[in-house]
């Protein structure tokens, strides 16, 4: 999917805030799965023995992370 649609589901994201969890979670797992990042985060495409910078699971992996970041409101970090 192209970055430009993922990056508008992004912002339909709610914060997580502390008291939504499991809201923000449902719709943090699905932009993931929209990106093509979700089997990362879940284990089910392992990391590979000998990962290499730049790597197709290291991207997915950097993906998922920047996308919980965003979707964090200030005060959970």
């Amino acid at each position: 999917m192209s970055t430009n649609n993922v990056n508008s589901l992004v912002s339909s994201v709610p914060k997580l805030d502390g008291a939504n969890y499991h809201d923000w979670k449902f719709h943090v797992s699905m932009v993931m799965r929209r990106a093509g990042c979700w089997q990362v985060v879940t284990g089910e495409t392992a990391k590979p023995a000998k990962e290499l910078r730049g790597s197709d699971w290291a991207k997915l992996s950097e993906e998922a992370f920047t996308l919980i970041g965003l979707t964090i409101e200030p005060n959970q970090y």
